[in-house]
C-alpha cells in the first residue's frame, strides 16, 4: 500500500497484498483478545443452525488482518488516519485464505506552516477477497504518510 513517499504515489495506482489463512485457531485467539465470543465465531453447532451455516471470522479481525497484509513502509507510514464507508459484503469462513487489493483514490498534502508539504493523508479503496475471489470487505482506508 505504501512502499515509498506519498510523493511517489499516483491516484489510480493499484497494489495487491500477501495472503493469510484465517484458521479457527486464529479466530479463537482473536475472540480471546477482543473478548468477542459470539457463538457465530466459536460454536460449530450454533453457526450451523444460523444464516451462514458455519463459523465465520469477526469483522474486526478482517480489518486488523488487512492492515497487517498490506505493505506499510515504516520510513514513510506515520499513522493510521481512519476508515470510511466500511462494509462487510460477504462472510469469511473459518479456514478461508484472504488477500487484499488497494487503489489510491486521493492524496491530500498537508503543508507545514505554509511551506512544502511534509506529509499527506492518502485515501485508498481497499477490497478483501477470499481464495474464491469473492469480496468480503470493502472500505476507504486513510493513512498519514511522509
Amino acid at each position: 500500500m505504501l512502499t515509498g513517499s506519498f510523493r511517489d504515489l499516483q491516484v489510480g495506482q493499484v497494489q495487491g497484498s500477501r495472503s493469510k489463512v484465517l484458521s479457527q485457531d486464529v479466530i479463537e485467539a482473536f475472540a480471546e483478545i477482543s473478548e468477542d465470543r459470539h457463538p457465530l465465531h466459536l460454536d460449530e453447532q450454533y453457526a450451523a443452525d444460523h444464516r451462514f451455516g458455519r463459523r465465520i471470522a469477526h469483522g474486526a479481525l478482517l480489518i486488523s488482518t488487512f492492515l497487517g497484509l498490506v505493505e506499510l513502509d515504516p520510513r514513510h507510514f506515520v499513522a493510521f488516519y481512519g476508515i470510511d464507508r466500511l462494509r462487510f459484503i460477504g462472510p469469511t469462513f473459518s479456514g478461508d485464505t484472504i488477500h487484499a487489493e488497494t487503489e489510491v483514490v486521493s492524496i491530500e498534502p498537508r503543508p507545514r506552516d505554509g511551506g512544502e508539504p511534509e506529509s499527506a493523508v492518502v485515501t485508498y479503496t481497499a477490497t478483501v477477497f477470499t481464495q474464491r475471489d469473492e469480496p468480503v470487505m470493502v472500505g476507504q482506508f486513510k493513512i498519514l504518510a511522509h
